[in-house]
């Protein structure tokens, strides 16, 4: 009967434990959702911000060619005549 008291005690002293140990994993699933969350929404923005600066650096890009095109437009030379033999094949 000595060892009822006893075997009652580690038992609550392990229940005990044993939701410590639950509260902290909890704790820490929670943590780590909110970091994930926040990591997610970090990425998505500088996505976004990378993004917007592809399509900035692209329309310079068009400006810079059409205008390069432009100036350049009178300056094609005509292009070379194809020999008759060549055209009838």
């Amino acid at each position: 009967m000595k060892t009822l008291p006893f075997a009652l005690i580690g038992a609550l002293a392990l229940a005990a434990c044993s939701e410590k140990t639950q509260d902290s994993a909890e704790e820490m699933v929670e943590s780590a959702a909110a970091d994930t969350a926040a990591n997610a929404e970090q990425v998505l923005s500088d996505g976004a911000e990378a993004a917007g600066n592809a399509a900035d650096n692209l329309q310079a890009e068009v400006q810079e060619t059409e205008a390069e095109a432009a100036a350049n437009a009178g300056d094609t030379p005509p292009p070379p005549e194809v020999p008759d033999d060549y055209a009838a094949e």
